[in-house]
Parts: structure tokens; C-alpha cells; sequence
């Protein structure tokens, strides 16, 4: 497999990232059943007059070398991994006062059936939106023609990506109070271990469902359209 580090322009409206320096890229052979050899950690140093004002990307990837590139799960190319980190060069980041800290609109290469990903950092929520799932594709060209309607004729138009994410952030609000709910419930008695053991198992049950039926409905969405 590959890993790779790099810097990247930040995914804006029509305008497709891409890569502007790759820092790390090493390659690992991992036996069956064994952990890789220890690598890392990278010290990166960036010269700011080199970069105008705005949103970068630091973004890794682990990606497999060998393998049936037929294979949608462990072929050659696939995506073990991914993550990714803004940077904001002379600007400040978004406010984010509420529940999320930023939407961020990504190339899921390793989960391309769902829509979105929440994942929590010091206590702030971020969703991920996946630009190659069916759904983003269909509103952006909804929003395409009617920028250019626009355009053409001065008149004011919706905005379907921005409604897009905020229906996706109304879910993930939704799921965020239900993980709330559980967690109240276990906190508001004390009872005998069994008891106790009892209610987590069952805590853990309903949350996996919740996961489940999230990542069901994203993927029939997937296929549908």
C-alpha cells in the first residue's frame, strides 16, 4: 500500500480541487495478519508568500497497490483511508458557534455510497459532504443551470446546495440529540451491575441501529439515483 501526504486547494463552488504539493509518499508491504514497521512523524514547513490568502487542505491517503482492480473492496487503487484537515492562510476560519465547527465538501474514494460523515474534534462536530455521490452530482447541476439562468437574466434564484447541506445537517442534528437521549438515560440511575450491563448492551444495540439505518438510507439514496 501507499501513503501520501499533501496539500491541496480546498473544494469550492464548480471549482474541483487539487493538488499543489505532495510532502509524504511511502510505501509499505504489510504481511498477513501483521502491523507495519514504525514511520513518521513528518515536520512540513510552508513558505506563505508562496500561497495567496484563502482554504487549504492537508489530506492522507492509504492506498492498496496490488490486488483485482475488479475488486470494490480490496483492489488495486481502493482506498484503505483517509483524512483531512483545513487550513486557513490570512483569513479566519468559520465562526462556528453552534454544534458544527464546518462543512467540508469531499472526494469519499473509500465510501463513495454515502452522502456524509460526522466526525468530532475538541469537542466540535464536523460533516464531510461526499461530492461523488449521486445526489451531490444531480443538485449541482440543478444549481448549475439556475446560476446561469441567473446570470442571464439578473432574477433571483434558490440555492440547491446550500439547502443540500443544511438538510443534511438537520439529520445529522437529529442523530447528535438521539446519541444525546441514550446517554441521559444512562446517567439518570444507579442500579446493580447486571442491571447496568443490561441497559449499555441495549445503548449499544440502539445506537449501531442508528448507524445502520444512517448508512442504509444514504446508500439506497446511492443507488436510486
Amino acid at each position: 500500500m501507499k501513503l501520501s501526504l499533501v496539500l491541496k486547494t480546498a473544494s469550492r463552488k464548480g471549482i474541483p480541487e487539487r493538488v499543489l504539493k505532495e510532502f509524504v509518499a511511502k510505501e509499505l508491504c504489510i504481511a498477513s495478519r501483521k502491523e507495519s514497521e514504525v514511520f513518521g512523524p513528518y515536520e512540513v514547513l510552508f513558505a506563505k508568500h508562496r500561497f495567496k490568502d484563502g482554504t487549504y487542505v492537508i489530506e492522507g491517503e492509504i492506498v492498496l497497490l496490488e490486488g483485482d482492480v475488479l475488486d470494490a473492496k480490496f483492489g488495486k487503487g481502493m482506498v484503505l483511508d483517509q483524512e483531512r484537515e483545513l487550513m486557513y492562510l490570512n483569513e479566519d476560519p468559520p465562526i462556528g458557534g453552534g454544534l458544527f465547527e464546518f462543512i467540508d465538501r469531499v472526494e469519499f474514494k473509500d465510501e463513495k455510497t454515502l452522502q456524509y460523515r460526522m466526525t468530532e474534534k475538541d469537542d466540535k462536530y464536523r460533516i464531510q459532504i461526499n461530492t461523488l455521490h449521486p445526489a451531490y452530482k444531480h443538485i449541482e447541476e440543478i444549481d448549475s443551470l439556475l446560476s446561469d439562468y441567473k446570470l442571464k437574466t439578473g432574477t433571483n434564484v434558490p440555492n440547491p446546495i446550500m439547502d443540500y447541506e443544511i438538510e443534511i445537517g438537520a439529520e445529522a442534528i437529529a442523530h447528535y440529540d438521539l446519541k444525546k437521549e441514550v446517554n441521559l438515560i444512562r446517567n439518570e440511575e444507579k442500579r446493580n451491575r447486571f442491571i447496568e450491563q443490561r441497559k449499555r448492551d441495549e445503548e449499544s444495540f440502539f445506537l449501531d441501529a442508528m448507524e445502520q439505518a444512517s448508512r442504509i438510507a444514504q446508500e439506497i439514496r446511492h443507488e436510486i439515483l
